[in-house]
């Protein structure tokens, strides 16, 4: 379940970050940064975004941050983002996301991940990331609605192992 979400544009920077937290202390965070921005335009946007409140949830911040991982520049940003915002590179850097054979979408997270990695496209100049993370305890939809306290609510390791204990016909008329 959701519990928060917050949109922190910048417009003068051009540094924008959307932050979903969830009940289950996972907090997602999506940035774009406008091709020229520099780094303190993105740690000035990763400070307010992702304050210290909830710190002890674990975050996946992904996005378009506009630089070369496999530069110079970009191994420092990384390095910083680990040493400062305890967030490590999840992709590879030497996986292009870009048909111009630069890294610049990135997956950053505080703990590790299931997989990630790059899908090929024909329909953008950035092919897309996709990212797959571990859970604690286990959710399963229910077509009721639960009470906020009620803890089926909250992930499991094998939730997205157990994608055929959910009736997808008799929900909100999947895939139809």
């Amino acid at each position: 379940m959701v519990d928060e979400v917050e949109m922190f544009p910048n417009y003068e920077t051009g540094v924008h970050v959307m932050v979903v937290n969830f009940k289950t202390k996972v907090r997602i965070a999506v940035l774009y940064a406008k091709p020229g921005s520099s780094n303190n335009d993105i740690f000035d946007a990763l400070d307010e975004s992702l304050d210290n409140k909830n710190s002890d949830y674990s975050t996946v911040l992904a996005g378009d941050f506009n630089i070369d991982m496999m530069t110079q520049r970009g191994q420092e940003f990384c390095e910083i983002m680990t040493n400062i915002y305890y967030i490590a590179l999840r992709n590879n850097p030497s996986h292009y996301t870009t048909i111009g054979r630069t890294t610049i979408d990135c997956i950053f997270s505080t703990h590790g991940l299931r997989t990630c990695g790059v899908y090929e496209s024909a329909f953008s100049t950035h092919l897309p990331l996709y990212v797959q993370m571990p859970w604690e305890k286990k959710k399963v939809r229910t077509s009721y609605p639960q009470e906020d306290n009620d803890p089926s609510l909250e992930c499991g390791p094998d939730l997205l192992d157990r994608t055929g204990d959910i009736d997808w016909a008799e929900d909100d008329d999947f895939p139809n």
